[in-house]
């Protein structure tokens, strides 16, 4: 059939074949050089070098040793040539910017290949300005249009590889600014996802949002399915920067289902998933984000997806099942995750699933697993330097110990005893009052809970069948240990007011109970004075009926 056209209509049905994407290169070449020949043939000499171009580009595709210089050594020869047809009104604007971008395209792709990056950088950025130069005033014609989007969005790219991402943003918005304005939206797609990533990078998550929509909504009636899953995720990501959470949760279902559709459902499709389980638990729809954790977490692999997103899958997945009430669950996940983390050059994490998961085995009353998970804890902390997270598990561990069948007393006072050394070995080597206020406070605390589990341990009250005087004398040694808690909160100063009156109700119990109620009333009018009825104040008032002076 093609043999009754002329000239020129088989010369486009040649080029078309040519733009065929499934065509080894070196046939596309061959094309592109039948049709260079059939426009020649019809006198068409502009249209001719531009295929010709596209030829040279075609083939240095297959990426074959001596290519590239090869097909930069021709584009040379059709540059020339095709300025000189522009000059002498053979050639359009069109076919030379066309000329022009096969060149910069050239040079783009071998980049990767090149012994100095920077020199083949500079040399692309040189004809990506000449080109510009050329295109930009002849911008009215779509085809000119879309070679100064492409253009743009190589000068992005340099910019954004020299450093300066605010540029380069600027340079990717006008990119799509000119595939719009020459008609072929569609093209503007790549600048604006490139513009979302720089937007996101410099901290202004209203145009990344921005762009992504828009990414989206020229890509949506032309983008493969793997496509439209990519560019919904891009969309979550900025949604969820700027809080739209719900909105960013519906768009991590659509990926997932672009991701099915595309069978990339163990890939791109579980991330959306994961993504969306956490973005559910953000919005307090705990049962859902359950359910899509678990049921994502079998696809996660390491070699596919990175350790990093199984423990943080691990993680929320905990923290669901906290919620439900399940803190056994909850636990064996953040121990699970904890395992994982574990290898990581950086322990704050282990650290802290380790403390998560003492903490649920311990709502769960399963104090022996507790406590090694708070042992374990510890001792990150430690190493990390964290005194106050590491003084912390030290208590916790002290109140399992007087639980049934543990450790006893005398253990969990240890326990106590290390931590107020903890505190006090920090705070002589606190280089600045804030930070020294900080393990005065810590160290009140540590005070304040010996004072109480002191009096716990007591079988009786002083005055309930207290044969031994045992009883008399634990509480005794708690006052004493609230008084040390006040003194440190005091020293710790006023933004620890309200902890030290609570230590000081407590002192005051602790009397009221021994028979001192002068003291106990001294210390619950002092409270209120200096905090009034409400909050604390109501603890005081509390105590003042207490020893029946309210």
């Amino acid at each position: 059939m093609a043999e009754g056209l002329g000239a020129r209509d088989r010369a486009e049905l040649e080029e078309h074949r040519g733009l065929d994407r499934t065509v080894p290169p070196a046939e596309s070449a061959a094309h592109f050089r039948a049709a260079a020949d059939l426009y020649e043939s019809a006198g068409d000499l502009g249209r001719a070098v531009a295929a010709r171009a596209r030829a040279a580009y075609a083939l240095c595709q297959d990426e074959q040793p001596g290519r590239f210089d090869e097909a930069l050594a021709e584009l040379a020869g059709l540059r020339a040539r095709v300025l000189a047809l522009h000059a002498e009104g053979s050639a359009s604007a069109h076919q030379v910017s066309r000329v022009l971008l096969c060149r910069c395209r050239i040079l783009n792709d071998g980049i990767h290949l090149a012994e100095d990056t920077a020199a083949a950088v500079g040399a692309l950025e040189e004809s990506v300005r000449e080109l510009l130069a050329f295109a930009e005033p002849h911008g009215d014609d779509a085809g000119v249009g879309t070679t100064v989007g492409e253009a743009l969005g190589y000068l992005g790219n340099i910019t954004a590889f020299g450093g300066d991402a605010r540029e380069a943003a600027r340079l990717y918005a006008r990119a799509a600014e000119a595939y719009v304005a020459a008609e072929r939206p569609w093209y503007a797609v790549e600048a604006e996802t490139q513009l979302a990533g720089v937007s996101r990078h410099l901290g202004d998550p209203e145009t990344a949002e921005r762009a992504s929509r828009a990414a989206l909504e020229h890509a949506r009636a032309y983008a493969e399915p793997g496509g439209l899953c990519r560019l919904h995720l891009q969309l979550v990501e900025s949604l969820a920067d700027n809080d739209k959470l719900a909105e960013a949760a519906e768009h991590a279902l659509e990926a997932a289902h672009w991701a099915d559709e595309a069978g990339e459902s163990k890939g791109n499709g579980a991330y959306a998933r994961h993504r969306l389980g956490g973005l559910l638990l953000q919005l307090g729809r705990v049962d859902e984000s359950a359910a899509v954790l678990e049921a994502v977490l079998p696809d996660l692999t390491a070699d596919d997806h990175g350790d990093g997103m199984i423990v943080q899958t691990l993680w929320w997945l905990g923290d669901c099942l906290v919620a439900l009430n399940e803190p056994q669950a909850a636990a064996e996940h953040w121990l699970r995750a904890a395992d994982i983390a574990r290898g990581w050059p950086e322990q704050r994490d282990h650290a802290m699933l380790a403390n998560l998961a003492g903490q649920a085995l311990y709502r769960a009353d399963l104090d022996s697993e507790a406590d090694l998970a708070y042992q374990r804890a510890g001792e990150l902390w430690r190493e990390l330097g964290d005194v106050h997270a590491y003084v912390r598990t030290v208590r916790v561990r002290a109140w399992i110990a007087v639980r049934e069948g543990q450790a006893g007393p005398a253990a969990a006072r240890e326990l106590m005893t290390s931590a107020a050394q903890a505190c006090e070995g920090a705070l002589e080597g606190a280089v600045d009052r804030e930070a020294r206020d900080g393990f005065r406070a810590e160290l009140a605390d540590t005070h304040r809970q010996t004072a109480e589990l002191v009096a716990s341990a007591a079988e009786v009250g002083p005055g309930e069948n207290d044969t031994d005087g045992s009883a008399r004398a634990a509480y005794t040694e708690a006052v004493a240990y609230a008084e040390k808690a006040i003194a440190a909160f005091t020293a710790a100063g006023e933004q620890y007011a309200e902890q030290r009156a609570r230590a000081e109700i407590l002192a005051g119990r602790l009397e009221a109970d021994l028979g001192a109620t002068d003291a106990a009333e001294s210390r619950a009018r002092g409270v209120l004075a200096r905090h009034g009825a409400e909050g604390v104040g109501a603890d005081a008032r509390s105590l003042l009926e207490y020893v029946g002076r309210g």
